[in-house]
């Protein structure tokens, strides 16, 4: 099964992404937005992984996530990969103010290694994919609104859990569904 580990995003973060989506779209823009309820911050793609793999996973994530403490991470930055004149992809960037967020996607990346997957080789950048570009070009109105949203700030949320999800393509889009939800270290806030 394609699968991934990731955060998910609350209500209220959904809603800021699409209130912003709303003021970056145009009609004909070239670009496939991401429905709202899909974006979430990627931590470690997997690709494809059998049950047993999944199983040992979500096993080691829920050990070593117990040992986190919940963090926060605040919408900060508008932006595209790998660069606004050959954009391929439209994130929104994600500020975090401790090393929790490095350490979590540290330990999806010694997860994925533990079930026998290559190190990633491409570094972490935290982001929430937005969209992607059709064809070879963003139009120019896109990069526009993308430069003038550059500063964007959104609202900060407290992270939790971190969950193993698996991805399944369809022609409609792509459907995710949680397969192991592990929790942060239980303080209290």
């Amino acid at each position: 099964m394609r699968s991934f580990i990731a955060i998910e995003l609350p209500d209220h973060i959904g809603q800021c992404l699409t209130d912003l989506v709303s003021k970056l779209r145009e009609p004909g823009d070239g670009v496939k937005w991401v429905r709202p309820e899909n974006i979430h911050l990627t931590l470690r793609f997997l690709g494809e992984i059998e049950p047993t793999q999944a199983n040992v996973l979500g096993e080691y994530l829920t050990k070593e996530c117990a040992a986190i403490p919940p963090f926060r991470l605040k919408i900060r930055g508008v932006g595209a990969f790998p660069n606004l004149r050959r954009a391929s992809v439209l994130w929104v960037g994600l500020e975090s103010f401790g090393d929790e967020l490095a350490t979590v996607q540290s330990i999806s990346e010694m997860a994925a290694q533990s079930i026998g997957l290559p190190t990633e080789t491409r570094p972490f950048t935290p982001h929430l994919t937005l969209g992607r570009i059709r064809g070879s070009q963003p139009q120019a109105g896109t990069v526009d609104r993308l430069r003038d949203a550059s500063d964007f700030e959104g609202d900060d949320f407290l992270v939790q859990t971190v969950a193993l999800f698996r991805s399944e393509l369809t022609p409609k889009g792509p459907v995710y569904t949680r397969l192991k939800e592990c929790s942060l270290k239980n303080v209290a806030l």
